[in-house]
């Protein structure tokens, strides 16, 4: 006999409305709202509780470590990495989307693909 078995990821203290997932329209229509992470995990442990007292089997995944040190330096992020030559090379500017672009992906818990440039 095969079981299905709902996992799901309970949220974590950075989790925000960054509106990185393209082609979602909830996320989009949602980036840049304020987030509440305590209530949204709180919410995401009672749609466990209903599931396991229907007699569903219910599993969940821990938060992820955020931000992700090793991920960040891999990625070169430092004075030294590729991003900051190439923002010097330009001027020295960063622009702000940018910023707000690899703030957010360090603290989710996923690793969405960059955003294209324009």
């Amino acid at each position: 006999m095969l079981t299905e078995i709902n996992f799901d990821g309970i949220i974590g203290p950075t989790h925000n409305y960054a509106g990185l997932s393209r082609g979602n329209m909830a996320s989009a229509s949602n980036a840049g709202d304020v987030s509440q992470p305590r209530a949204a995990a709180l919410q995401g442990i009672d749609k466990m509780r209903h599931n396991l007292a229907l007699g569903l089997p219910q599993g969940f995944f821990a938060p992820l470590d955020r931000p992700d040190a090793a991920w960040l330096a891999a990625l070169a992020t430092g004075p030294a990495g590729p991003a900051h030559r190439q923002h010097r090379h330009h001027g020295g500017r960063r622009q702000p989307e940018q910023d707000l672009h690899l703030l957010t992906v360090t603290l989710r818990g996923s690793r969405p693909t960059p955003p294209r440039r324009r």
